[in-house]
Formats: C-alpha cells, sequence, structure tokens
C-alpha cells in the first residue's frame, strides 16, 4: 500500500510541477493538463481495484466509485460548469484513503 501510496503523490504532484513550470514554459501547462488524464486514469483504476479488493465492505471506497460514476454521468446529462470541481474534490479524497491505509502498514 505504501508504493500505491508513493505513485499516488507522483501521479498528482506532476502536473502540479509543470502547471508551476508553466509560468516560465507555457509549453509545460499542456503537458500538464495531458497528464493529468492520465492520474485521472491511475486513480480510477486504483480506486476500482480496492474497491474489488475488498469486495466492496469498505464505505470509503463505494463513495469514491460513486462519485466517480456521479461525474461521468453527470458530465453526459447536463450542462453545469461547476462539474469541474468534483475530479479534485475525488483525487484528494482518494489521496487522503491511500495516506490512511499507507499509515495503517507496520514499518
Amino acid at each position: 500500500m505504501k508504493n500505491l501510496n508513493r505513485m499516488n503523490y507522483f501521479m498528482v504532484g506532476v502536473p502540479f510541477l509543470l502547471g508551476l513550470i508553466g509560468f516560465i514554459a507555457p509549453e509545460c501547462w499542456y503537458i500538464g493538463a495531458l497528464f493529468t488524464i492520465l492520474t485521472g486514469g491511475f486513480q480510477f483504476i486504483t480506486g476500482t481495484g480496492l474497491l474489488i479488493d475488498t469486495g466492496g465492505k469498505r464505505i470509503e471506497y463505494v463513495i469514491y466509485f460513486a462519485g466517480t460514476i456521479l461525474f461521468f454521468l453527470l458530465w453526459t446529462v447536463t450542462d453545469w460548469h461547476y462539474i469541474i470541481v468534483l475530479p479534485p474534490a475525488l483525487a484528494l479524497y482518494l489521496s487522503i484513503l491511500l495516506y490512511i491505509e499507507a499509515k495503517k502498514e507496520k514499518p
């Protein structure tokens, strides 16, 4: 779980870092935006894997998965522009879950 947590830090940190570098080299904003898609894919696969691994018995992972499904459903059926806040909230939520799980492991 600790390696998964470290990988999550990397996947979340790279787009953020590229966004900061984008103030100096504007082409890094585009690369950071594209890397954000990879981050979303990684987190979706990780969240789905954890949901399957726990057999759907952990409500935290069920909430994450339901939020992800809700985002995609709302994205396709609504023109509500504030839906863009849902992916960062889901990424933060899963990052906190991974951090808590990594802390529970013995060193």
